[in-house]
């Protein structure tokens, strides 16, 4: 008896990216409201046993997100008693996007742009701005 499920790698490869790219937008939400720590120790997400969850993080209220891979959900919670959830199944990552800004509880406003970002930080230097100025004579 195997401990393992066999998964078809070519098979599961969608799934496995859009997963990803869910996990990417709620780890954005925990960048952002979680304090920075070395190594980044503030932002991975944690194993439960239905799936992962980035642990409690924010203020007023403190709330957690977590993706349910047995009940196939996103899970918001709070600290204040509140919880909203959506399935994960079906969704594309802009409509995943939509629903985690809808599913927000009411005093939680952790997503403040209509979009994900990925851009860097202000003040950080890029290669393409290091690149574009002129050598000095």
């Amino acid at each position: 008896m195997s401990l393992r499920v066999d998964l078809p790698y070519e098979q599961w490869l969608p799934t496995k990216e859009t997963l990803h790219r869910f996990a990417q937008i709620v780890g954005k939400v925990r960048l952002a409201h979680s304090p920075r720590r070395n190594h980044w120790w503030n932002v991975p997400f944690h194993v439960t046993g239905s799936g992962i969850t980035t642990r409690p993080m924010g203020s007023n209220p403190v709330f957690a997100i977590d993706l349910d891979f047995i009940e196939h959900r996103a899970v918001i919670a709070t600290t204040e008693g509140s919880r909203r959830s959506f399935p994960l199944e079906g969704q594309s990552v802009a409509s995943f996007h939509a629903a985690l800004v809808a599913s927000q509880a009411r005093r939680v406003r952790f997503i403040t742009s209509g979009t994900p970002s990925t851009s860097p930080r202000r003040g950080s230097r890029t290669r393409s701005s290091s690149m574009s100025r002129r050598p000095t004579r």
